[in-house]
């Protein structure tokens, strides 16, 4: 989020309404799959450390209520979500020591108008609609491996590890296989390294997609925009209840998911 005065804003919210007076939900009343989620973690030794939802099929309350009327996102566009830029930005956050939660939401829960129109602009960003700094890579594709590198630079976090200029995004498309071999190889990439954010995009063959955010170091934290945030003191435990977490939050819709992992760490505090 724009929070370095130093730096102009990569993502303007001209394009949406500026109405600072509208609280736009009161949802924060956890979901029962994230209310199951948060037992299953305290079974493994975690716990849910925020719950949130970004309530993308409501068209009343929550963030659906913005992206969901095609009179407040550019070119009438009616999204599936905002979890890519909501995953970017609480990565950003975590890596500079904040927590998103302050600047999202009001003490009383509800998600305010300004960051809620920053999280649109972001998200209308990542899809090149309405954004001319797109047009800098025009020779490469406005592919979202190439915006995602521009927004962590701009706030100031590198790709981990650098595998070139533009390679470094690794993918992973589930077999026929038994879904834990799956899920085992997927978090074989996932913790090869350690000491870094991670960026997870998957789709499934539809190209329906969703994205998460993690943190891997001597402790782990996962980030979903549809349950909330979990933290876990080691790997093994988070392990376990990323098996439980693909089967009810995930299999249904992604039964053959193609993954995007990018990992990324802060070039400055």
């Amino acid at each position: 989020m724009p929070r370095n005065p130093d730096k102009t804003n990569i993502s303007s919210t001209s394009t949406f309404p500026q109405c600072d007076y509208r609280l736009i939900d009161r949802h924060i009343q956890s979901n029962d799959l994230s209310d199951l989620l948060a037992s299953k973690a305290s079974q493994f030794g975690g716990c849910r450390t925020k719950k949130f939802e970004q309530q993308s099929f409501n068209i009343k309350t929550g963030m659906g209520s913005w992206f969901k009327d095609p009179a407040l996102t550019p070119d009438h566009q009616v999204w599936g979500g905002a979890c890519h830029a909501l995953s970017i930005t609480w990565i950003t956050e975590h890596a500079h020591g904040r927590s998103i939660w302050p600047w999202l939401q009001c003490s009383c829960g509800d998600i305010l108008s300004g960051p809620a129109s920053y999280i649109l602009a972001l998200q209308a960003s990542s899809k090149g609609v309405s954004e001319p700094y797109f047009n800098y890579f025009t020779y490469y594709g406005s592919s979202k491996s190439h915006w995602q590198k521009m927004i962590f630079n701009f706030y100031g976090m590198t790709p981990y590890p650098l595998i070139g200029q533009y390679d470094y995004e690794a993918s992973i498309t589930f077999q026929n296989n038994p879904i834990k071999q799956n899920l085992d190889h997927l978090l074989s990439e996932i913790f090869n390294t350690t000491d870094h954010y991670i960026l997870l995009r998957f789709y499934n063959v539809q190209q329906h997609g969703h994205c998460i955010s993690m943190w891997s170091g001597k402790d782990i934290v996962l980030f979903d925009p549809e349950i909330g945030e979990f933290w876990f003191p080691s790997k093994d435990g988070f392990t376990e209840w990323f098996y439980e977490y693909w089967k009810k939050a995930c299999l249904t819709h992604f039964v053959l998911p193609t993954f995007y992992i990018s990992k990324w760490t802060c070039s400055y505090k």
